[in-house]
């Protein structure tokens, strides 16, 4: 374009700024709290910035005219906006970053796919729409952009966590630009410094674990499930028991993964309410649930349990939602006490399910003296040292490919067994061998009575008990038409007529 072409056009943006805006688009940086109230600003602002190009004073990029100068056109003229220039608006004030799928509307927000709620559309909606604004407009085009941008169920990227100052492959170490490809729906509150430390952090899980045996393994273990956490991947198939009494640390230690898991990321229900389908929803894009204290006697729902932490497809329903099925990957983790008559119930004991635990247990326990009151606000100020700390602890998990059990987590878990099967329990703390032993199995089953009352178990009916007592394989004759087993009962559990 000449000087005499330039000067006519001047001439024509003077005259008539509205019909210019059609011909031209300047880039400018919108303000990402922009909404149509703001169009006035911004016309003002690029009818000044093509004067300045028609003098040949500043530079104009060519681009695709937004929908909302066409949509101020229109509501300049008292014309309200058809359903579908609705929808372009929401699009174009997203800049097309938006999608719908498991049932809620996400868009492209700070690095991440963001949930939000129909009513945040709504109320961007109602900025435009004004005096044409009602219930049955707002549903239309709630409505048709989920037809329009429905993607169905995503899958979360397990390769990559999204930070506050960009996206990391915790493989490498190496930090990216955010980038709405990577296909992230959770976000962390923390920056990422290569360099960052965490001293005091790895003092305080020193003192948790001063004088365990087992000291080091456990640390690396909660280091491993630490990373573990960072991402969506499920690969281990293992769900966590922190176990020991009040005061020893592990309070502490999931409050510490709760901030760099980031609140909005981690959720609260116990695990027998995971039966509800409305607060299984719950679950959907979470990265851990963290269940305070179970009750004593508490029933899991194993198979549902074992479905999650596989990472299966698993059904739920949002109040106010339609169903839907998901994958979670959403890890547990629970506080157990160490006392028998407080672990979970469960009629599962199956290798399939046991061999998805891993326990964890806290055994010191610290003075109201060796506590300090600041320690979680000190904590607070290490966290992107903690993360680094646990990146390192999910490089070496991938490297090895497994978690390190400890033994005492092994023998948790045939506790648990034996607890989940009384009979095989009242077996091994009850009955010993004995080769002259001829006891019947209603001796067995008064002697059974005694301590489910002592263990607070349910005794059931003297059928079942003879059912599973013949499973546990102990030696027996047969006399007088009778089984006769070949054990002694110790001397607190015989029945009155012995």
């Amino acid at each position: 374009m000449n000087a005499t072409d330039k000067k006519k056009l001047a001439k024509k943006i003077q005259g008539s700024p509205g019909r210019a805006v059609y011909e031209f688009i300047l880039e400018i940086t919108r303000n990402p709290n922009w909404d149509i109230t703001d169009r006035k600003q911004d016309e003002k602002l690029i009818r000044e910035m093509l004067r300045k190009h028609c003098n040949g004073s500043g530079p104009v990029i060519v681009k695709k005219l937004p929908g909302w100068f066409s949509f101020a056109e229109k509501l300049k003229n008292g014309k309200r906006l058809t359903i579908p220039e609705l929808v372009q608006y929401t699009f174009d004030l997203h800049e097309d970053r938006i999608m719908f799928s498991d049932e809620w509307l996400r868009v492209y927000q700070d690095g991440y796919w963001k949930k939000i709620p129909d009513s945040e559309i709504i109320n961007q909606v109602y900025k435009i729409d004004g005096i044409y604004a009602n219930p049955s407009r707002y549903g239309a085009v709630i409505k048709t952009i989920k037809h329009l941008k429905d993607k169905g169920s995503l899958t979360q990227n397990y390769n990559l966590i999204c930070l506050e100052n960009g996206t990391l492959n915790p493989r490498t170490g190496k930090l990216l630009k955010h980038s709405a490809d990577h296909m992230l729906l959770n976000k962390l509150p923390i920056n990422w410094k290569a360099n960052a430390k965490c001293p005091v952090w790895k003092r305080t899980l020193n003192q948790i674990f001063h004088a365990d045996s087992e000291k080091k393994n456990k640390i690396d273990l909660i280091q491993e499930l630490t990373g573990y956490l960072l991402t969506a991947d499920t690969s281990q198939h293992k769900f966590f028991w922190m176990v020991g009494n009040g005061r020893n640390g592990k309070s502490l230690i999931l409050k510490i993964i709760e901030k760099l898991c980031g609140p909005e990321n981690c959720t609260a229900m116990q695990l027998h309410r995971l039966n509800n389908s409305h607060i299984r929803a719950g679950l959907l894009n979470k990265l851990v649930n963290i269940s305070s204290e179970i009750e004593p006697g508490e029933k899991i729902p194993t198979s549902l349990l074992k479905a999650i932490v596989g990472s299966d497809l698993i059904e739920a329903d949002e109040k106010g939602k339609s169903s839907i099925t998901f994958r979670p990957y959403c890890r547990l983790i629970a506080c157990l006490n160490p006392e028998a008559d407080k672990l979970p119930k469960t009629h599962d004991s199956s290798n399939g399910f046991m061999e998805r635990a891993v326990f964890i247990q806290f055994n010191r326990i610290f003075t109201e003296k060796e506590q300090d009151k600041n320690l979680e606000s000190k904590l607070g100020k290490e966290l992107s040292g903690i993360l680094v700390w646990a990146v390192a602890g999910l490089q070496r998990l991938n490297k090895r490919g497994r978690f390190i059990i400890p033994n005492s987590s092994r023998e948790l878990v045939e506790e648990f067994i034996l607890d989940s099967k009384p009979v095989k329990k009242f077996a091994k703390d009850v009955l010993t061998n004995d080769s002259k032993g001829r006891v019947t199995t209603t001796d067995l089953f008064e002697a059974y009575k005694l301590y489910g009352k002592v263990t607070k178990h349910k005794i059931g009916n003297a059928s079942v008990f003879g059912k599973e007592l013949k499973a546990l394989n102990l030696d027996s004759i047969k006399s007088q038409g009778k089984i006769r087993w070949k054990v002694k009962i110790s001397k607190e559990y015989q029945p009155k007529s012995k």
